[in-house]
């Protein structure tokens, strides 16, 4: 029986302290990701920007050369793909497996994704939001969200655990669950997945540790693993945790959230030194998923093939996955996915297309289906409370008047901005944390049209606005700054001027504002410098619970809180919530805690303001050729690409074709 005990402050032997740390372009680009500008700059649209330049040549063998240039399907037509070589040996298995399914079997599902914005294969180590996608095909979870939009967790490797007290979680690992090629010197190579994997992947995730014996940032998720107290190893396929006491969140912030994969311990011991030089190297992978990496050439298309002995099945003991395949290609622009889509080169597209691009594409082909899922990327606004920040001309920071802050608040023109970023295809969100699919977790928008900022009444916004500036005794020439991702303002040209203009003709004040790189940004955040944002994009929640990212971003000292938010009646409700299992209770207090965040709490009033404010986020539309049957539970928001496994493809459909 093997114990691991984490009450200690030195979790392990092998624990070492945190030292300071030079801001570098690789720590830079990992506080952009963690506070959303990087990975919206990096991930949204593919623009390149990779954490950083690989010291080593990718492995380039003329066979994998033919692998990465090849078309996955066995006709040369435009409708295979965008490259038209000869198939290799990876692309034939894929064609010959999956033919025994008795649903309708076989197809390679083809989509577009971001693939140059990739920046590691190192399951703990990615905070790519595309690369998460990928791993959900081909990595599994202890557990996993079945639909997060209801709430809905259930067992992956493991069972649902068994939960004898408030602080105790029996993991039994599921009889055939196993990992493909764990040793990657032997293909044929399969084993179980064990208890001692599951201890080995925490412990490796708690210990933040490099392969060179020093701790490390680049590790995410280990201050959420760190809420583990012990492990103890019950049987070969049994291990018990622990936590410090009641923990409403442990399952799906820790076990269930995105990057919380389970690895063989071969991979890490063989290849840990690797991931980091070999970013693109596919061959450096071990997982237990319903698809294998076979290709990926970041320019081109990373192609993944069925994992023949996938160890799960369906409701009917049918084996998964029914596709035989997915192809990612690397397209980004409106124009190269709307082109591919047409000339049927993917069969399944959406981002980056606007609801009026997709509606376009349903005109020209009434029969294909459309669908709609949430785009978590929440358009927000920031305010710097740093109250040891002198401001941007050194004459002090300006919104440390609450009252200040909460006047921009109600400057923005939501209603305005929802007609020309999405063309209406939006609805209002309260902020990054519970945007409107947060459910009852937070305010929906009908809520939302009653609060100040929200409603339709602009002429009241504006007024209360000026009221509250003249009442801090904020002077008709007082200008201030605030600063704009250079990303935001290339996919949505003008959009500085349109929102200065807002500004200052609801306010009456100068507003100067600055189209800023994501390195700056992101270093003037981490300083505490940074004079605000004006309305872009944020990442979106890792999960609709919002209990983390409170503890996250709303104490004092926080991870992520770089906005220097301090409110005592907040972090008392924020650890009454970390404490509290039942959902319903949490929600009520989520629910209260966003009324004082957005300043309409009656016994608060603004004085608990946040520094950060919701304007909205789209509704991403989605359409698909006829023969492409989706797993419903792909539609939900986050965390959902494991559910392809259910997806497949009616190869017997008149419009079907490789």
């Amino acid at each position: 029986m093997r114990i691991y005990n984490n009450n200690e402050p030195n979790y392990s032997p092998a624990w070492r302290s945190l030292h300071a740390r030079r801001l570098n372009r690789r720590s830079v680009l990992q506080i952009c990701g963690r506070t959303g500008i990087g990975v919206v700059a990096i991930s949204l649209v593919g623009c390149g920007q990779t954490i950083e330049e690989n010291e080593s040549k990718v492995k380039n063998t003329e066979s994998m050369k033919a692998d990465l240039e090849s078309e996955i399907s066995p006709s040369t037509s435009k409708k295979n793909g965008p490259s038209q070589t000869k198939k290799t040996d990876d692309v034939k298995q894929i064609n010959q497996i999956g033919s025994k399914n008795t649903r309708t079997p076989g197809g390679i599902l083809r989509t577009a994704s971001p693939l140059k914005s990739h920046d590691s294969f190192d399951p703990h180590r990615t905070n790519n939001l595309p690369t998460a996608d990928w791993m959900s095909h081909f990595m599994n979870r202890l557990i996993r969200w079945r639909n997060q939009e209801k709430n809905e967790l259930e067992g992956d490797l493991a069972d649902l655990p068994e939960i004898p007290d408030e602080e105790t979680y029996i993991f039994k690992i599921k009889d055939g669950a196993k990992f493909w090629n764990p040793n990657l010197f032997d293909q044929k190579a399969e084993r179980l997945v064990t208890a001692e994997d599951i201890l080995f992947n925490v412990q490796r995730q708690i210990e933040a540790i490099e392969h060179n014996e020093t701790t490390s940032s680049n590790f995410i998720s280990s201050k959420k693993y760190r809420r583990t107290a012990s492990l103890k190893i019950l049987g070969p396929q049994t291990i018990a945790m622990t936590t410090r006491g009641p923990d409403g969140t442990y399952l799906a912030s820790v076990h269930a959230g995105p990057f919380s994969w389970i690895t063989s311990r071969e991979a890490v011991e063989n290849f840990e030194h690797r991931w980091e030089h070999e970013q693109y190297n596919q061959e450096l992978i071990t997982g237990s998923g319903f698809m294998i990496p076979a290709s990926f050439d970041p320019e081109e298309s990373l192609i993944l093939r069925r994992n023949n002995q996938y160890w799960r099945t369906d409701i009917n003991n049918q084996p998964l996955p029914f596709l035989r395949g997915r192809a990612f290609y690397n397209l980004t622009t409106p124009e190269s996915v709307s082109e591919a889509y047409r000339e049927q080169r993917i069969d399944l597209a959406g981002f980056p297309l606007s609801g009026s691009e997709i509606k376009t594409l349903s005109q020209e082909f009434p029969e294909h289906v459309v669908t709609e899922r949430p785009i978590g990327f929440t358009v927000d606004a920031w305010f710097n409370f740093n109250p040891d920040w002198k401001g941007d001309n050194g004459e002090g920071n300006p919104w440390l008047d609450r009252r200040v802050a909460y006047a921009f608040h109600l400057a923005i023109d939501r209603h305005r901005m929802a007609k020309l970023i999405y063309q209406g295809n939006a609805k209002l969100s309260a902020n990054a944390l519970t945007p409107w699919f947060a459910g009852s977790w937070g305010p929906n928008e009908e809520e939302l049209l009653n609060w100040p900022g929200f409603r339709m009444d602009r002429n009241s916004d504006i007024q209360e606005a000026r009221q509250l500036l003249d009442a801090a005794g904020v002077e008709y020439n007082a200008s201030f700054v605030l600063f704009t991702p250079e990303i935001w303002e290339q996919a949505n040209p003008g959009s500085r001027n349109f929102l200065r203009a807002m500004y200052e003709q609801a306010t009456h004040r100068t507003v100067n504002i600055q189209v800023k790189s994501s390195e700056v940004i992101s270093e003037r955040l981490a300083n505490g410098t940074l004079p605000g944002k004006a309305p872009s994009w944020n990442n979106p929640p890792e999960q609709i619970d919002p209990t983390i990212s409170f503890s996250e971003s709303l104490l004092p000292g926080a991870t992520h809180n770089f906005l220097n938010y301090d409110y005592a009646p907040v972090a008392s409700l924020v650890r009454k919530m970390e404490a509290t299992l039942d959902n319903e209770k949490r929600k009520k207090i989520s629910r209260q805690i966003t009324q004082i965040l957005m300043g309409v709490d009656p016994v608060h009033g603004v004085s608990g303001f946040a520094p950060t404010v919701g304007v909205m986020n789209g509704i991403q539309p989605e359409i698909r050729w006829p023969y492409v049957h989706t797993d419903e539970n792909t539609n939900q928001f986050g965390s959902a690409e494991h559910n392809h496994e259910r997806s497949w493809i009616d190869i017997n459909h008149k419009d079907y074709s490789e």
